[in-house]
């Protein structure tokens, strides 16, 4: 599996035992909960948080996800945000891009580089729950 979604999905565990405590049968209660905060923290190497990266702004509170009422001129809003979205995409593409030669060395450290010919035999291990039968 990929390393990213490995700590993805410990990270999304953590936060769902925090929230369930001593119910771990309700955790679907507690999912947008968990979505919400997963959502809310920024990432390290971007430096902004999903939420910021798809609407500009974090939400500061819940109240924050209401829909507000349309307001008279609204189309000027809307294309000084889509300016807004485009700006903060290509910053988040330019840190990211920045980022990942770090990861990738850090990575780098823990491999090592190994060719093989054809005809070499090697050992492969496979689990069941990655190889259908």
């Amino acid at each position: 599996m990929d390393g990213q979604t490995e700590v993805t999905n410990r990270t999304l565990g953590n936060i769902l035992k925090c929230l369930v405590k001593e119910n771990p049968r309700q955790w679907e209660n507690v999912l947008p909960q968990a979505e919400f905060a997963y959502n809310n923290v920024p990432n390290r190497s971007s430096g902004k948080s999903p939420f910021e990266v798809v609407y500009i702004l974090p939400p500061l509170h819940t109240l924050d996800l209401v829909l507000l009422p349309k307001l008279p001129g609204m189309s000027v809003i809307v294309v000084h945000l889509i300016d807004k979205v485009i700006d903060v995409h290509g910053e988040v593409k330019n840190k990211l891009e920045e980022s990942t030669p770090k990861y990738k060395a850090i990575a780098d450290k823990h491999r090592r580089f190994k060719s093989y010919k054809v005809g070499d035999y090697v050992m492969v291990h496979l689990r069941k729950e990655r190889v259908p039968v």
